[in-house]
């Protein structure tokens, strides 16, 4: 929560472009732009729709109001599209949700037969945009159509969507291990450092760990062919010929073809689950599993186009050595697609006796997933049963076995999926993460995927559970100790959250109260003062060396605050973006705070300062939330050109163009064409 949860939501809301770069360098050498500058920051970020801020205000179940007023805001405009296909029903389907208001849901429904008409059966349909990614532009979008249908329950949505999937289906590996290939062995690993992957990743100046060229697994020197070529011949090995196999693996355009590569992240899984949940067609499970299962035993990265196993690695991600395209900022939607992939299984090998309410993650390319957790479901006829997915629960003595949890007061269920072709026994053992599971002795309810129930007796937290093939069992456990997560306590049902006090302002920045637990907030505080580009030179981004500037920059800021006026505690910090995330135990309490800046002449400039806290503090004491426009920046520089000059100095004689896609931030359009056009 206070490394990774809470520092994203901060980054959600101020880092303005998706592609935030804190640096002005140029990061991937010649594939990206250069910059003359670090990014600004003081706004979300723009990529993102309605959809997904308002899954972010049901994630912090209401505690942070202002993303509700903020998701109201996105609904009214335009689908926004970042390298991707989101329907433009999209933004409507959220303002249904969100007000309730059935204009929205009419308003919806209207453009969603207008896509089934062009889009999905549509001439369009056979004429995709082979320049961009298989599953925004072959396709019609998969995720946008289930959406709708479970709002609607219209059968022409889920017929789409069946349809659709079974398009994307054909962009899959598929060939079975034929003859004796399964067991035949098979040498891996053999690569050489000069036969890498895929296009610009083969080059030694693409790949970066902060300011330096890097590569996981690699010399030193990235270069250095001989050397790593050593480091590459001391893995290889033979296997099994099934392990290394493609089967279920997809492609990510037309150019990964050329390289004969394919990709390892499939984040549709959990939407050919629902499918299977919602048609009893085994088809799309089947799919599913094929490109989930025994792939990874932690993050694998992006690409495959040789037979290898250093990605089925439990430290690969660690130590490499890279042959997959091992991308950071991937890993948020890689872990969420395996979450989405176990949800959905168990609801869909479950009969959907275990169900649980979703929301879309949907703000780039084809990486959306549904994501639970954000309000509790059922479980075999327990209602109230939140998700429940930690370390610690329990273990099992057979890899075959996945499990996911769930619970409420008193009650805590477990869903076991044996993913072998033969019935499986297993020892349970339960962790230290169940409160009293340890010397729990007792019996508990067993049920089958179709609800038939029996029993099992534990003795001290062990039991043993028989599981069929390629089947479910399930098990409802009575324990005092269980307690529902705490932000369970939450109640969000007031829609028109006023934001009040969880939102300040200062001189050049905000604060914002960011809360996910009844227990405790953090404060969290910026401001939108910019330091210039890094010199090229700099090998330390968390001691910078700057460009020169005529004028005095920030090189600091500090922030002086109390906890309801008790004592006085003081942060500095000197990178940019200037920030800070201050974790609050008292919840009933108020946080006050003042800015000091530092300047790079060595004089001090003030930046004034507010006082923060939480809805419900807020709540009490009837606070409204005013909003202050920023002052113009004094410092920004003022162009020449006139408006008008511009316009004349660009105008051309007019030409029509055909595009295969559209969007919008809100700031500019995005329209995808035919460079031939031109």
């Amino acid at each position: 929560l206070t490394r990774r949860a809470i520092p994203t939501l901060a980054n959600a809301l101020t880092r303005g472009n998706i592609h935030f770069n804190r640096t002005g360098l140029t990061g991937g050498g010649e594939y990206w732009a250069a910059k003359t500058a670090p990014d600004s920051i003081g706004t979300p970020v723009s990529g993102f729709n309605a959809n997904v801020v308002g899954g972010m205000y049901e994630m912090t179940r209401g505690a942070v109001p202002f993303l509700h007023s903020y998701t109201l805001d996105k609904g009214k405009q335009s689908v926004t599209n970042s390298y991707g296909s989101i329907a433009s029903f999209s933004n409507d389907l959220a303002m249904y949700k969100y007000t309730g208001e059935k204009k929205y849901l009419d308003t919806a429904i209207e453009k969603a037969d207008k896509y089934l008409e062009e889009q999905v059966y549509g001439e369009s349909r056979i004429q995709p945009d082979w320049s961009s990614f298989i599953y925004i532009s072959y396709y019609p979008n998969l995720a946008s159509l289930i959406d709708i249908y479970e709002v609607t329950q219209d059968k022409k949505y889920l017929d789409a969507a069946v349809d659709v999937a079974r398009w994307m289906s054909t962009g899959l590996w598929v060939p079975g291990v034929d003859g004796t290939k399964k067991t035949d062995p098979l040498m891996v690993n053999d690569q050489v450092i000069n036969n890498l992957h895929y296009g610009r990743e083969d080059s030694a100046t693409f790949w970066w760990a902060g300011l330096k060229q890097f590569r996981i697994g690699r010399t030193e020197d990235i270069r250095d062919t001989d050397a790593n070529n050593e480091i590459i011949t001391s893995r290889i090995r033979e296997v099994e010929g099934w392990i290394p196999s493609r089967v279920g693996l997809g492609v990510e355009q037309a150019s990964t073809f050329s390289h004969s590569s394919n990709i390892i992240m499939q984040s549709f899984v959990g939407d050919f689950m629902k499918l299977t949940a919602y048609t009893g067609d085994e088809y799309f499970a089947t799919i599913a599993r094929n490109a989930t299962i025994g792939r990874y035993r932690s993050y694998d990265g992006y690409y495959r186009n040789n037979f290898m196993t250093y990605q089925q690695e439990t430290d690969y991600p660690k130590d490499g050595p890279d042959y997959t395209g091992i991308y950071w900022h991937h890993l948020p939607p890689f872990l969420a697609m395996i979450e989405d992939f176990l949800i959905g299984q168990t609801m869909a090998w479950s009969g959907n006796n275990i169900h649980f309410p979703s929301l879309r993650q949907q703000g780039y390319a084809y990486f959306n997933s549904n994501q639970y957790g954000h309000e509790p479901g059922v479980f075999y006829g327990e209602t109230e049963m939140w998700p429940w997915l930690a370390k610690g629960i329990l273990t099992t003595d057979n890899i075959q076995v996945d499990w996911m949890a769930a619970r409420k007061d008193g009650v805590m269920g477990i869903a076991f999926m044996n993913e072998s072709a033969n019935d499986i026994t297993t020892s349970v053992t339960l962790g230290d993460k169940v409160p009293g599971g340890a010397q729990f002795t007792g019996t508990a309810d067993v049920y089958d995927k179709n609800g038939k129930v029996g029993t099992v007796n534990i003795e001290n937290g062990i039991f043993n559970i028989n599981i069929p093939a390629k089947s479910l069992a399930a098990v409802i456990i009575k324990i005092d100790s269980v307690k529902a997560p705490a932000f369970a306590a939450f109640d969000y049902s007031d829609t028109a959250s006023e934001i009040g006090g969880t939102v300040s302002h200062h001189e050049n920045g905000k604060g914002y109260t960011l809360q996910m637990s009844p227990n405790e907030y953090y404060a969290y505080v910026y401001v939108t003062d910019k330091t210039p580009s890094f010199d090229e030179s700099a090998t330390d981004e968390y001691a910078p060396i700057y460009k020169e500037s005529a004028e005095p920059y920030v090189t600091g800021l500090t922030i002086t605050y109390d906890i309801g006026g008790g004592a006085k505690k003081t942060e500095t910090t000197s990178v940019y973006p200037f920030e800070f995330i201050i974790k609050v135990d008292e919840v009933d309490k108020e946080f006050n705070y003042k800015l000091t800046a530092t300047m790079s002449d060595g004089t001090k400039a003030e930046r004034g300062g507010a006082t923060l806290m939480t809805k419900a503090v807020s709540d009490s004491k009837g606070i409204k939330y005013v909003e202050q426009k920023p002052a113009a920046n004094p410092d920004a520089p003022v162009s020449s050109t006139t408006a008008t000059d511009a316009a004349k100095a660009m105008k051309f004689d007019a030409f029509p163009l055909k595009y295969s896609a559209q969007g919008s931030d809100g700031k500019g359009l995005r329209f995808v064409m035919k460079l031939s056009d031109f």
